[in-house]
């Protein structure tokens, strides 16, 4: 019998996203993300993060990036401080008290509160603010001039402009519509504790905003800028084959959509590509459907709707000549043949930069690409894991949005086979590997010829060989993956 000697030459052999450097593997260098919003905005606890800094938020226990289109708060002073400076009182028993933690609106008769006069186009305008009631009468409402519903807390919407509000020392969230016929200036807009009834009523108010929206996005006090987020291609994102999955949880619900204002009635979740319809990849929603294209001038769609808050689970995997796949919450929805196309220097995420005006305006979380198409048994599993995608050596960039945009990713190598004939019976041998502290994780795995599986080794552990095996025409082959985990 002999022993084992053999050294890995990495040069020989399969590379899958490493390369090889000073006779070391390593991942390649891929640029960081890159996220812009021209403007400070507000967390939903009303945390102020700067410009072009992104939004790390919650929603329904979920953490994410919040990507939303931009707009501007028509109130000036919106959070009624200095006694609401810039708030005209309806009457003499109408006035804001701004000296403790937060101002309130005192109101003593029906129809009585505050106001600020704008000038407002013919269309549909939101307006909402966070309430707590104080004293007295707890209905509230506003006045428009103009048909208009309301609802507190997300719930039913109501005809008109008075609701009860929980008198129970929580902030509640009341939201108005209304829909203007004609422009015009001169409009009073009201806030309005107790509105329809004569007696005091106070509530605290933060957070007043209306917006020329048929939806409410989130609080700013002035103009909040569109948010964008980009990822590099190079390296990461092929046109012949590959994996996105990614999380979506909306902030409306998908009727709303088609509401958008000019130019953003598509909510975008990832783009790619080189020009508009001919050379790109898109995931995205319109109309009351899911649309996916990988190539090619058409979209494929699958029609379904979604309620705000929703936890989506989306996944697209392409492979050119084979097909290309959508998958809804583990499930596979459509099946389409995939072209060629011209994948770009950039993907975008939550917005589409070929149609810069598209946001999808909820939370982004969890989004993985990899290299290959993943099979519907891997996409289903995944989802039905519950857990975080990992990074295995078929991730190319994988984002958590966990409170930074770092990024993970991985790669393998597998050796040619290495002839064992010479050894004759197996004694048992060690192996060893070096790898660079503070690194990429490193495994290494083994297989004879004749053996299915991969099996995973330990530096200076053994091989997975029967001592005394005849190794006559037996072959080892050796794989390591890196692992950039986040």
């Amino acid at each position: 019998m002999a022993n084992i000697k053999q050294t890995v030459d990495l040069t020989q052999g399969t590379l899958s996203n490493l390369i090889v450097e000073d006779g070391k593997l390593k991942l390649p260098n891929v640029n960081a993300p890159t996220f812009t919003r021209g403007s400070i905005a507000y967390k939903s606890d009303g945390s102020q993060v700067a410009a072009n800094q992104p939004r790390f938020d919650v929603i329904d226990g979920v953490l994410g990036l919040m990507v939303e289109e931009g707009t501007t708060n028509l109130f000036t002073n919106p959070r009624l401080l200095n006694n609401g400076s810039g708030w005209s009182p309806n009457s003499a028993t109408a006035w804001v008290n701004s000296s403790g933690e937060y101002p309130y609106i005192h109101c003593e008769q029906q129809w009585d509160g505050v106001y600020q006069t704008l000038s407002l186009y013919a269309t549909t305008y939101t307006l909402t603010y966070l309430v707590k009631h104080k004293a007295g009468s707890n209905t509230i409402g506003s006045h428009f001039d103009g048909p208009s519903k309301i609802r507190v807390d997300r719930g039913a919407w109501v005809d008109g402009n008075i609701i009860t509000v929980p008198s129970d020392g929580n902030w509640h969230l009341v939201e108005i519509q209304a829909t203007y016929y004609t422009a015009a200036s001169g409009r009073k807009v009201y806030l309005q504790p107790g509105r329809g009834v004569t007696e005091v009523s106070e509530f605290y108010f933060k957070y007043a905003q209306i917006e020329q929206k048929p939806y409410a996005t989130s609080f700013i006090d002035g103009t909040r800028a569109a948010e964008t987020l980009t990822i590099p291609t190079a390296g990461v994102l092929s046109a012949s084959e590959g994996t996105i999955e990614v999380i979506y949880i909306p902030n409306f619900d998908s009727s709303k959509v088609a509401l958008g204002s000019a130019g953003q009635d598509w909510w975008w979740i990832f783009g790619a590509g080189s020009a508009t319809n001919t050379n790109e990849l898109r995931l995205a929603y319109n109309n009351g459907s899911w649309h996916v294209r990988v190539g090619g001038s058409s979209d494929t769609t699958y029609a379904t709707s979604f309620a705000a808050g929703d936890k989506i689970s989306l996944a697209l995997a392409w492979k050119q000549g084979v097909n290309a796949r959508l998958f809804i919450n583990g499930v596979k929805v459509a099946t389409f043949t995939p072209s060629n196309f011209n994948i770009g220097t950039i993907a975008s995420i939550g917005y589409s930069y070929l149609w810069n005006q598209y946001r999808c305006n909820g939370l982004i979380d969890d989004l993985r690409i990899s290299n290959r198409a993943r099979t519907d048994a891997e996409i289903l599993a995944a989802y039905q894991s519950g857990q975080p995608l990992p990074v295995d050596e078929w991730t190319t960039y994988l984002l958590r949005f966990s409170g930074a945009l770092n990024f993970g990713r991985g790669g393998y190598y597998i050796s040619p086979q290495y002839d064992l004939s010479t050894v004759g019976s197996y004694v048992k041998h060690r192996v060893y590997w070096q790898e660079d502290a503070d690194k990429e994780e490193c495994l290494v795995y083994a297989k004879l010829d004749n053996q299915s599986d991969w099996t995973q080794l330990t530096n200076g552990g053994s091989l997975p060989i029967v001592e005394g095996q005849d190794l006559t025409g037996r072959k080892i082959q050796f794989k390591a993956k890196l692992l950039d985990l986040v």
